[in-house]
């Protein structure tokens, strides 16, 4: 003789609640069904504490035992929410949770996701299957979310290492020293850094040679300090007067005054121009982008710099094409990045590869931000 089994009104309600709570959990875009794992073999003995993964509205959601319902249905905590949620679930639609290690992934978590052959750092929002979590990407608005499976998601490196998260450094890039913070060790010998003042998109992979502590202010305070000239730089001659000459004959380089010219600062190149010659064969400039020095903004001051330092803009004609391993300046907010063409690409684009940086960091960049260098 069956028996039929009554249903309690709230019991709809609750799992309908509960779809609705489930539903808002996932990201606006991106979102897609997990896998299904494969079923049990046979009814588990499941004891209470036994973690598990629940099928719930097509998500396979993190759950623990909390009791048994007879030999074929457990009652079941979803992990963070609160025990008003609990509920009892049949084996059809539970499964057991991977074993501790590799792959337990938990919501809050740091670590390091491949994307595109580069290695980003993310947060983990929740898991979605028995091997796939939805991650968010650290430093990117909340809409950047993506659903990656086991072979693309690691832990940072745990073992000892004189760079942990958080560390600020300094980065050697063509004797240029850039400054940035450590995100994440990698391995007992690389970092994942982030450059001051850039975002997560500038994120550079770097090796132990590569490295350096950064100066306390005591030790910059002690560094030797340049001894002022013994007289006053020469006041700027009129344009009208041509081509200035460095006060020293050493000199080689020569500038007009009024001309435009990049000026190198840890790597990143800042429009200027020329106010006139300087002490010992240095140049006085004039700032006109968004330059930031040691000492703060660099918008309309003047310094003396070293002819070696200045760059100007190579002559294109009108119209001609960008050329593979041309020479280029990349513009980005006002500074200027050096790099060469690798290949153009239609629709008035170009593959960049920037100086001192491997193939991983390369971008497409419209021309209309290139600037051929010397």
């Amino acid at each position: 003789m069956s028996r039929s089994r009554a249903v309690h009104p709230r019991s709809s309600l609750r799992g309908v609640v509960l779809l609705l709570l489930v539903a808002a959990c996932a990201p606006a875009c991106g979102a897609r069904q997990a896998e299904q794992p494969a079923p049990l073999a046979a009814p588990p003995a499941l004891a209470p504490g036994t973690p598990l993964l629940v099928e719930r509205g097509g998500l396979w959601l993190p759950a623990t035992v909390v009791g048994g319902l007879g030999p074929d249905r457990v009652i079941v905590h979803y992990d963070g929410t609160d025990p008003a949620w609990d509920e009892p679930v049949g084996f059809d639609r539970v499964r057991v949770a991977p074993a501790a290690g590799a792959a337990d992934y938990r919501a809050g978590e740091k670590v390091l996701v491949t994307a595109q052959g580069r290695l980003l750092l993310a947060d983990v929002v929740q898991q979605i299957g028995p091997d796939a979590w939805r991650i968010h990407y650290e430093g990117y608005p909340p809409e950047i979310a993506e659903d990656v499976k086991l072979d693309r998601i690691r832990r940072p490196f745990a073992g000892p290492t004189p760079y942990p998260a958080g560390e600020p450094v300094e980065i050697d890039a063509g004797g240029s020293m850039l400054r940035a913070v450590v995100l994440a060790p990698i391995a007992s010998d690389r970092w994942l850094v982030r450059l001051e003042g850039f975002g997560p998109e500038y994120d550079q992979e770097v090796t132990y040679d590569r490295l350096r502590p950064r100066a306390s202010a005591a030790a910059r305070a002690a560094e030797p300090t340049p001894t002022a000239p013994a007289t006053p730089a020469s006041p700027a001659p009129p344009a009208s007067a041509g081509a200035a000459t460095a006060a020293s004959a050493g000199s080689v380089r020569s500038f007009q005054a009024g001309e435009e010219v990049l000026v190198a600062h840890r790597g990143v190149y800042h429009l200027a121009t020329v106010a006139g010659p300087g002490a010992g064969g240095k140049w006085r400039v004039r700032y006109k982008s968004s330059a930031v020095g040691s000492e703060g903004p660099l918008d309309g001051s003047d310094e003396e710099v070293a002819a070696d330092r200045l760059s100007r803009f190579a002559s294109l004609p009108k119209g001609a094409p960008f050329a593979a391993s041309q020479r280029v300046f990349v513009e980005y907010h006002g500074l200027y990045f050096p790099g060469h063409v690798v290949r153009t690409i239609d629709k008035g684009q170009a593959r960049i590869r920037f100086e001192n940086f491997g193939p991983e960091a390369d971008e497409i960049i419209p021309v209309r931000r290139l600037r051929p260098r010397t």
